[in-house]
């Protein structure tokens, strides 16, 4: 136990007394955590700097095992088998690093998920915050069950991701139990290392995909599409049906975007062969505003700024014009961490920042064999 904690009853919710503990010092004003864990830890998972204005690398450095990772104030937090670093989005410079220990069944996310200014892990059988900037422990909860799940947003979310799954706790940022807190709107991208940007400027994102697996009619596997609402706190601004698997909002010089990845070519008919492209609208009147082809089957967007747009696929990663959709620049930086048996370039699972310099997580992977 961190000896600057308190221990304190959180709430009784559902019948059960929670105990949470809150934790002093350290915060973004405060000491830098140095738990001993050491820096550039051998494995498969790198930090990669792009230069915003030509996707040149501009610093690379091993992150070990990348076992869920978030960004959140600058800062890369990584997590792996036993610690969890926290790194500078700009220059790849180690903050501070932490000892963790894993969850207590396998069955337990190992994702990194935030809240605030905060992010939370499950730690052994606890739920656990950090401040992003310093690795200060906020506060932590115990939390019972062998097959529990994290969102994070305004608050975090604590699931059952078992044979009934549900939602099982709701806490604020201050650890305290809360009551009657639905769930956010879910997130289709990688779960564990890029959740799509669901609220934004005012903006709050739904979707609901409405092809493939996720049919009305699980029989109905031909289509690709996507039911998208955007609401305000007025109420909502628009919905419509469109094209593509995975959304996300994104800053854009005239305030915010829908971004939508397609791979049908806009037919929302699943084809043979994926047919990939990014499409914006006005998030506040759901007006297209640009069209752009894309390679391979991109999932995961990050808007670096109200000027640029990142795409990774795979170790290659296309940033667009945030206004036209025009590509500014491509790269293709694989994985500084690759060797042994993990020799494959990798795919980058996650980016952070929104300066002169974007990070890229990336992780190493084995070749396919048949």
């Amino acid at each position: 136990m961190n000896p600057r904690c308190r221990i304190f009853v959180s709430s009784i919710l559902a019948g059960f007394i929670i105990f949470a503990s809150a934790c002093g010092g350290g915060g973004a004003g405060g000491d830098l955590v140095d738990g001993g864990c050491g820096t550039d830890p051998p494995g498969p998972a790198s930090l990669v700097g792009f230069d915003t204005a030509t996707g040149d690398e501009a610093w690379q450095r091993p992150v070990g095992a990348a076992e869920g990772a978030a960004t959140l104030d600058g800062a890369v937090v990584v997590r792996g088998r036993s610690v969890m670093r926290g790194y500078d989005s700009a220059t790849g410079a180690l903050r501070w690093c932490a000892r963790v220990s894993a969850p207590s069944s396998p069955d337990r996310t190992t994702e990194v998920v935030t809240i605030a200014d905060q992010v939370a892990i499950l730690t052994g059988a606890d739920l656990a915050t950090f401040d992003a900037v310093s690795g200060a422990e906020r506060w932590r909860v115990p939390i019972d069950g062998s097959e529990a799940g994290l969102i994070g947003g305004p608050y975090v979310w604590v699931t059952d991701r078992g044979a009934q799954p549900g939602l099982r706790f709701v806490f604020d940022v201050d650890g305290q139990a809360l009551d009657q807190v639905p769930l956010p709107p879910p997130s289709a991208s990688a779960p564990g290392f890029a959740p799509a940007v669901r609220q934004l400027a005012g903006f709050t994102l739904h979707t609901e995909s409405r092809g493939g697996d996720g049919a009305p009619d699980p029989a109905d596997e031909t289509r690709q599409e996507l039911s998208v609402r955007v609401a305000t706190d007025t109420g909502d601004a628009w919905m419509a049906v469109v094209p593509g698997f995975v959304a996300a909002l994104a800053p854009h010089p005239d305030g915010v975007a829908v971004v939508v990845i397609d791979q049908t070519g806009g037919t929302g008919v699943i084809g043979d062969r994926a047919r990939s492209q990014a499409t914006a609208y006005a998030a506040g009147d759901g007006r297209e505003l640009w069209t752009t082809p894309l390679e391979g089957t991109p999932s995961i967007i990050h808007g670096a700024s109200d000027a640029l747009l990142v795409i990774p696929d795979g170790s290659s990663v296309i940033a667009l014009d945030s206004a036209t959709g025009t590509e500014v620049w491509s790269a293709d930086h694989g994985s500084p961490g690759r060797g042994g048996q993990f020799s494959a370039a990798g795919s980058y699972r996650l980016f952070g920042g929104d300066g002169s310099v974007v990070a890229g997580l990336i992780v190493a992977e084995r070749p396919y064999t048949d």
